[in-house]
């Protein structure tokens, strides 16, 4: 043995398995090998419960041989490891506990997400649910490219974009009709936010991981994510109602393939399952409050004298004798909550950005629905560009509006853009 060992904890099988747990590592001893995992290799130590029986386990996330292992110790192998490990952990061994990010809002973000965490039995109480490790990005976006569809940063935040610019198109476009009744539209429309903006803020904690999103942009992605559920749930029960509501749409859905339909009532069941599991965790992130202060700082505001656009600034004015006169209204809603967040001198340089990337996704959808030809779309977009550079020279913000706008251009509309 390398060292005196903190702690011992034996097997209860007849080889006479044995963990050690040293000040420089852990050793695994068996009948028939010893395996040591020195600290400097260890990512992280996690005391969690197994997804499908709810066992009490040890996570051991270490890099051996430049590959990740993620090792499982279970209780019932190692009585008392759990609650021997945990004291371990709380009196400072390896570290761990001191690299927790514990804020209210972050760990609000992760309780949204901490099914995630729970079924790949990842820590709620890092960013993004791992260790950030420069050795495991291309795995890592290997992995968010497998469940996503997504490939790098351009099309994460162009995904985001969609999903947070127009999800109440979604809502009303697929799942709702003139027949339905408020209350019945209103729970759907409900149901149809909390899936996602949870992908959403999903996606973002995924970006962080790939090195596509920096930690800032990702917690900027997730607190426009989050205040936007924070406005359609009332408390973490009607969110996960809300969460199960979603999957019911997709499952009682006619055009929904009868394969993904089998994919989605196992996706409910999962995610019911998670929940409780989520509420059986010796600690459980979702014992915040629904409404706890989002308030995060993702850089340094870049209205401090709280300016304000003048009464009669024209959004649009190009537009403003054509027939395409209402979408400097629609651009005026689309672009209110940029401006607003501007106006009220908590807006970062970052805050502003994601902001844009929404309010451009969503004027796309209309430019989409209303603009028939080249000429329109090229007459809407030099308009759109002409009025967020008046606005950024109000408030003296240096950004590429052109390089923003790209992001977003369909195929058919991307040699169009450059004339922007």
């Amino acid at each position: 043995m390398p060292e005196e060992p903190l702690l011992c904890v034996k097997g209860n099988d007849p080889g006479g398995n044995q963990l050690y747990v040293f000040a420089g590592g852990i050793t695994l001893v068996s009948a028939s090998e010893e395996k040591h995992y020195p600290l400097s290799g260890i990512e992280d130590a996690l005391l969690t419960l197994e997804p499908d029986s709810y066992e009490k386990i040890v996570v051991i996330d270490a890099i051996d041989k430049s590959q990740r292992v993620h090792l499982k110790l279970y209780e019932r192998d190692f009585p008392g490891l759990h609650e021997a490990m945990g004291q371990a952990l709380e009196s400072g061994w390896g570290g761990f506990y001191e690299k927790r990010n514990v804020q209210a809002p972050i760990m609000w973000f992760h309780a949204v997400c901490a099914t995630n965490a729970i079924f790949s039995e990842s820590n709620p109480f890092i960013y993004a649910f791992k260790v950030k490790n420069p050795e495991f990005a291309e795995a890592e976006r290997e992995r968010v490219s497998s469940v996503w569809g997504l490939s790098d940063r351009d099309s994460l935040i162009s995904e985001m974009s969609n999903l947070i610019g127009n999800d109440d198109g979604l809502c009303t476009k697929w799942f709702t009709n003139h027949t339905m009744s408020e209350p019945a539209k209103k729970r759907v429309e409900n149901a149809i936010a909390a899936i996602v903006m949870s992908k959403a803020m999903s996606l973002a904690l995924d970006g962080y991981s790939c090195d596509w999103l920096s930690y800032e942009e990702s917690l900027s992605w997730c607190l426009v994510a989050g205040n936007n559920l924070q406005e359609t749930c009332s408390d973490w029960d009607s969110y996960a109602q809300c969460m199960l509501d979603s999957y019911d749409l997709l499952i009682h859905t006619p055009f929904v393939p009868s394969q993904a339909n089998y994919k989605c009532k196992a996706l409910q069941a999962s995610y019911r399952s998670a929940t409780e599991h989520l509420s059986q965790l010796p600690e459980n992130p979702r014992k915040l409050p629904w409404f706890t202060s989002l308030e995060i700082d993702t850089g340094p505001a870049i209205n401090t004298e709280m300016r304000t656009l003048p009464s009669d600034f024209q959004y649009m004015p190009e537009l403003r004798f054509t027939r395409l006169a209402f979408l400097s209204d629609s651009f005026k809603m689309f672009l209110g909550d940029f401006v607003e967040s501007i106006e009220s001198g908590e807006c970062s340089f970052i805050d502003l950005t994601v902001h844009l990337h929404i309010s451009i996704c969503s004027l796309f959808v209309l430019m989409n629905n209303f603009c028939v030809d080249d000429e329109l779309v090229d007459k809407v977009t030099a308009s759109c560009c002409a009025t967020i550079r008046k606005i950024f020279r109000f408030y003296a913000v240096a950004m590429d509006v052109h390089e923003i706008w790209r992001m977003h251009t369909t195929p058919n509309s991307e040699e169009d853009s450059d004339e922007v």
